[in-house]
């Protein structure tokens, strides 16, 4: 779990079906940031244990890649060092290797914008980087991704302040607006 806007960037772990606290309690960033926080989970090493992923939800694009004691692995930028959007985090298998990749989009401010990243020597390496929607449009996007029932990972983006979502796999799925083309809220996907 990471904080909100306006909370620290302290994280959490515990068992989703238990509840019980997983160890992993530390500080991801500086104690006085209050920016919020993105988070995802996933062996992005495939060392058989899930690694957490944290980034800025605002004030810049630093992505932080830690062992679930807390202990850094990777760190880098998700976007330009400019950007002070934040970015909304994913993990899924977006080349379609068998392995997960951790997925960006960049946050308010940004373009529909998706990045995929492998660890790479204490850093991150880029394998894949598009627009998922208009490359005009500001409003960010928030990604997720799942395995569908062929067995293929898709990777769902949905713009901040728009209902449309996009759907990827290998090969690319479709586009909708579930909530219709009036609603003005966003969409989370997960």
């Amino acid at each position: 779990m990471t904080a909100s806007p306006g909370g620290g960037p302290r994280v959490a772990l515990f068992d989703g079906k238990t509840g019980e606290r997983l160890g992993g309690d530390f500080l991801a960033f500086d104690g006085a940031s209050r920016g919020g926080f993105s988070g995802a989970l996933g062996d992005l090493d495939g060392d058989g244990r899930a690694e957490v992923s944290v980034a800025q939800a605002g004030g810049g694009s630093r992505v932080r890649v830690f062992d679930l004691a807390g202990a850094l692995l990777a760190e880098g930028l998700a976007y330009e060092p400019t950007f002070a959007g934040g970015v909304n985090l994913a993990t899924g298998d977006a080349d379609g290797d068998g392995k997960l990749e951790l997925l960006t989009g960049a946050g308010p401010g940004g373009g529909p914008r998706v990045r995929a990243f492998t660890l790479a020597r204490g850093g991150l390496a880029e394998i894949d980087n598009g627009f998922s929607f208009d490359s005009a449009g500001r409003s960010g996007v928030r990604v997720g991704s799942a395995v569908n029932a062929a067995g293929q990972t898709v990777t769902f983006v949905g713009l901040n302040g728009r209902t449309r979502v996009a759907q990827y796999a290998i090969p690319v799925a479709g586009e909708d607006s579930p909530f219709g083309t009036d609603y003005l809220g966003g969409i989370w996907v997960s």
